[in-house]
């Protein structure tokens, strides 16, 4: 899916990165080797599928075979993170990029502003939200 998505972004000036870690990591508690807490942060680290950027915006994309509620909360989480580290003037969208997905997260989605790009049964795509190259 990503492949085919893809262009449409690309036609639209987006520059990407991928497994973009974002946000923060709670230390382990207690006297542990400072190696042991670097393993920690390394494992724990949250990670943005792909990332991207063109001149004031930043759009966050989670991509998943099937977009159910546990992938449209990670998308949740990961724009708040995104939110809290960029410059405060810069636009952040979030876009999930999948085969198939439930209609009550399309919905909910759609409410949220957020864009899920994606194939129906058949050739149809289906896309929510407000994306110029979908």
């Amino acid at each position: 899916m990503w492949e085919q998505f893809l262009p449409c972004a690309a036609a639209s000036g987006w520059e990407w990165y991928y497994d973009v870690p974002v946000g923060r990591v709670q230390p382990l508690g207690g006297e542990v080797p400072s190696e042991w807490q670097a393993h920690w942060a390394r494992l724990r680290m949250k990670r943005v599928d792909a990332l991207g950027r063109r001149p004031g915006e930043i759009c966050v994309v989670e991509v998943k075979p099937h977009f159910d509620a546990a992938a449209l909360g990670q998308l949740a989480v990961y724009l708040r993170c995104v939110r809290q580290d960029v410059v405060p003037q810069m636009t952040v969208h979030g876009w999930g990029v999948c085969l198939t997905c439930d209609t009550d997260v399309l919905s909910l989605a759609a409410e949220s502003g957020w864009l899920i790009w994606g194939r129906v049964d058949g050739p149809e795509i289906f896309a929510c939200g407000g994306f110029e190259g979908a």
